[in-house]
Formats: C-alpha cells, sequence, structure tokens
C-alpha cells in the first residue's frame, strides 16, 4: 500500500491547533485539527473521522495546503462564466454612449437598455441581457441623468458667470465632505433659463449635464419638405401664436354639445366629423391659400413617412408589449425580434423585410391588451383551464355571443366543461372559418334556453363532401425509365 502524500515540514501539530483556535472560520479551523493530526503520527483515516469527510478529500485538504499553506484551507469563491463583454467592447460601448446616436442610422434619439444589447448584437454578434448592460455602464461611470432641454436663448458664457463659488461660511460644510468634493452654487436664474416641463433621463457620465434629445421626427418632416424650421415669433420665449390657440377645441366641444352625444359607430365615424368641422373653419382661409399656392413649391415625389418604426422581442406568453400595451402574435413568433411601423391606427409587423401582419393599434393606456383569438387558440385546446385565469379573457372573445356563451355555461356547468366547450367553439371557428356564422347560430340557442352542443356544431359546419373537388391523379408509366436501363447496359457491355 502506498503512502499518503506528506505534508509540508515548515508547520507541526501545535501549530495547526493554535491556527485552528485563533481563526473566526469553521470549516478552516475543521481542516486545521484534521491536518493535525497527521503531523502528530495518527492515520489519515483519523484525520478523515475528525474532518467528517473522505480520505480523498483529506489528500486535497493536504495538497492545498501544501501549495498555499493555512490559507489554501479556506473556502475561495468560485470565478464563475468568463464575461461576454471584452475590454475592447466595453470602450466600444462607453464611446457609441458618449456620442450618442445617429437617428437616421439608429432610429433613437436617445440610447436605452434594449437599444444597446440590439447595438452589441449588430456590431460584435454578442447577445447580452439588459441588466448586463446597465451594471457595465454603471461600471464604466454612467449614470441615468434628467436631462434638461435647452433654450435657444441661453448663453453658455452667461450661465458661466452665474456659476458661483462656495463663500467662506460654507467652509466647515465643506470640512465634513470627502477629499475632492466640491461644493458649487448656483442662482435660480439658472434652474429657469432652459427649464421645461418634460425631463428625459438619459445614460451620460457622473457629474455632467447632459441636454435632452431632440425630436428628430420633426426634422425629418422639414427636411423632406425642404421647410426651414423657425420660431413664430422670434425673440419672444414661450409664445407660439395662433397654433397653440384653443379655437379649434372649442369649435369640436361645441358641435358635440349640439350633436347631443359623444359616441360613435366607429373610428372613421369620428374622424369624419373632425373633418367636417376643419373643413368648414378653413373654408375662410380658401382666398388666402389661393394666394399663396402660386408661390409655393411643389411635393416632393413620395410621401414622407407617417409612421415610427420600433423593434420588439416576442415573449414566452405569445405576445409583446408595446407602449404599455400588449399584443398577440403566432406562437411560432416566440423569441424573434420584430420591427413593428406604428400608424395612426395600426401596427405592421416585419420580420426582416417580409411582412407578416396588421394589428390594430390599442388605445386604452396601460394594461390595455390587443388579443386575437387565432393567435393563442392552439395553446388553449392544450390547456383549456387557462382560459378560466386568462388575463386579457375578456379581450379573447371575439363576438358578444362568444362571451355570453361562456357566462351561461359557467353558471350551469362545471368550470372545467365551461372551459373546454368554449375553446373548441373558438377553435371550431378558426378552423372552419366561421365565426359569423357560428355566432348567429349560438345567439339562436342561447335564446332559446338550450346549451351548445358541440359534436352538432361540427356536424353542422363540417364541409360538404358533395362541394369537395374530385382529383384525379394520373400516375406516370414507368417504361421509359426501363428503356433508359436498358440502354446503361448496352452501352456498359459495349
Amino acid at each position: 500500500m502506498t503512502s499518503g502524500i506528506p505534508p509540508r515540514d515548515n508547520f507541526d501539530g501545535f501549530a495547526l491547533r493554535a491556527l485552528a483556535k485563533s481563526t473566526k472560520d469553521g470549516a478552516q479551523a475543521r481542516r486545521l485539527l484534521a491536518l493535525a493530526e497527521i503531523y502528530d503520527g495518527h492515520s489519515r483515516s483519523d484525520a478523515a473521522r475528525i474532518g467528517g469527510v473522505t480520505l480523498q478529500i483529506v489528500r486535497d485538504w493536504v495538497m492545498r495546503f501544501n501549495a498555499r499553506g493555512p490559507s489554501g484551507l479556506i473556502n475561495g469563491k468560485a470565478p464563475g462564466n468568463q464575461g461576454k463583454l471584452s475590454d475592447v467592447h466595453r470602450q466600444a460601448l462607453a464611446k457609441i454612449v458618449e456620442i450618442g446616436p445617429i437617428p437616421a442610422v439608429h432610429g433613437v434619439v436617445r440610447w436605452r437598455r434594449k437599444d444597446l444589447v440590439q447595438w452589441l448584437f449588430q456590431e460584435y454578434r454578442i447577445s447580452v441581457d439588459e441588466t448586463t448592460i446597465g451594471r457595465e455602464l454603471k461600471a464604466l461611470g454612467f449614470a441615468k441623468l434628467s436631462a434638461r432641454p435647452r433654450h435657444y436663448a441661453q448663453n453658455e458664457v452667461i450661465w458661466r458667470v452665474l456659476k458661483k463659488t462656495s463663500l467662506p461660511h460654507w467652509q466647515p460644510s465643506k470640512s465634513r465632505l470627502p477629499k475632492n468634493v466640491e461644493i458649487e452654487l448656483w442662482w435660480a436664474d439658472e434652474a429657469r433659463i432652459g427649464q421645461k416641463n418634460k425631463i428625459t433621463r438619459r445614460w451620460a457620465r457622473k457629474g455632467t449635464r447632459p441636454s435632452a434629445p431632440l425630436n428628430q421626427r420633426y426634422a425629418d418632416l422639414c427636411a423632406h419638405y425642404q421647410m426651414t424650421p423657425t420660431r413664430n415669433n422670434k425673440g419672444i420665449a414661450h409664445e407660439n401664436g395662433s397654433i397653440e390657440s384653443p379655437h379649434l377645441k372649442n369649435a369640436i366641444r361645441d358641435a358635440l354639445l349640439m350633436r347631443g352625444a359623444s359616441d360613435f359607430d366607429d373610428l372613421d365615424a369620428y374622424r369624419g366629423f373632425i373633418d367636417e368641422i376643419v373643413s368648414r373653419r378653413n373654408a375662410r382661409y380658401g382666398k388666402r391659400i389661393d394666394a399663396e399656392r402660386a408661390q409655393l413649391q411643389p411635393l416632393p415625389g413620395r410621401r414622407t413617412s407617417d409612421f415610427e418604426e420600433v423593434v420588439v422581442r416576442v415573449s414566452s406568453s405569445g405576445g409583446f408589449t408595446l407602449r404599455k400595451v400588449f399584443y398577440t402574435v403566432p406562437s411560432r413568433l416566440i423569441g424573434h425580434r420584430l420591427r413593428v411601423r406604428m400608424f395612426d391606427d395600426r401596427l405592421d409587423v416585419f420580420i426582416g423585410g417580409t411582412h407578416l401582419m396588421s394589428l390594430r393599434r390599442g388605445r386604452g393606456g396601460k394594461h390595455d391588451q390587443v388579443v386575437d383569438y387565432r393567435h393563442v387558440i392552439h395553446s388553449l385546446r392544450k390547456k383549456p383551464m387557462a382560459l378560466l385565469q386568462l388575463v386579457y379573457r375578456d379581450k379573447l372573445f371575439p363576438r358578444q355571443e362568444y362571451r355570453r356563451a361562456f357566462e351561461i355555461l359557467l353558471d350551469r356547468l362545471s368550470d372545467k366543461q365551461a372551459c373546454k366547450i368554449t375553446v373548441e367553439l373558438l377553435a371550431l371557428a378558426h378552423d372552419r372559418g366561421c365565426e359569423r356564422e357560428l355566432a348567429e347560430r349560438l345567439r339562436k340557442i342561447l335564446d332559446a334556453g338550450d346549451l351548445p352542443d358541440i359534436a352538432e356544431l361540427r356536424t353542422l359546419f363540417a364541409p360538404d363532401p358533395a362541394r369537395l373537388p374530385t382529383v384525379n391523379v394520373h400516375l406516370a408509366s414507368l417504361n421509359g425509365y426501363e428503356a433508359l436501363i436498358d440502354a446503361h447496359q448496352v452501352k456498359d457491355a459495349a
């Protein structure tokens, strides 16, 4: 039997017991006492019994002790996985944050964590989480600072004069602060000049005063129509002439009072109502417009973009959240990045350059949902009971008859049966394309006081065998292949 690895010879059992008594690390003390047994001439089995481990672990302790001494017996912190970002990536990230985004290239006017995640993937093909980006930016000395819009008349020389140094009676307060920390006094005028009712937070170096990002969409609009933006009343702040006049709002309010109701059948009806008011008010300026029309330059050859494009990621729930509204998409898109063009009344969804679908734009504010039952019906068929506690259940039903059927089924049957029948009704409407016809049938059944029978409805909306097309398949003759084989054999024999 081979002997064990001998411990280093510059320690003894008495010294190890003294170290075990003085240390505050319980694991290290236990290992030191086990090795002290070896120094006293006892067997490795006795050392394993004192340490409460096996002989192999005692051998590992001896090797660690021989390599690094008593400190080698302290549990170290696992190194973990190597970070995805190198120093080159961090330097590039810091540079791009300091420079700021180019709206025409990056599509944003200020960096957000998800924008930087996308930029890293496009530049270096590195996929990281948003929390990783935030942690790296803070380590590089960046923070989310409130940016103020700058007034057009702000003079950098003047506000530097207004910036005062600390007075003598502030010196006691300065003595209580850490070293190299200065106290600055600012007059109220500095905060007033350039302060507006908008606070934008953006990534910037700590201690700096970042400016608010400009609205690039307005600049793009002026560039498209070759217009030069100017102020209505130059030199007079906070005055926008007749643009902010409430006359149009008052006219709409008066028209609604005359109408007697503020409800409209649909969005087109409301738009027609507004167009009529605007046209009637603009008619008085017809002669002025005709006089100016000769001086106007021709319109561009193409229409300007009247949408905003954003990139979203489809979550595991089969949808994405945009402007505090949740939208459902087919489950096959889970995990994909989609380009969404936000119009006034709809969303056009693209993957790459391919148009996938158009969704109605939600206007309900926070916690609103735009749900299409066709996107989630396959998942619901696997777990019908999920319908009972579904967050967007009220938005799931395409027509009032389906919601009414679910409520009556819940009242008369068990929750499990009601959910299963309702899901099968939605699946039938999806598979057979009979949403409207099935809703009319359900209305008649519910008005009669009966419950819908799934088997009967499937038979009713099943395809008519007489209307199915007859497909005649003509099989090709194999004689041609045999002739080719015979010709190949004759060629080989020759």
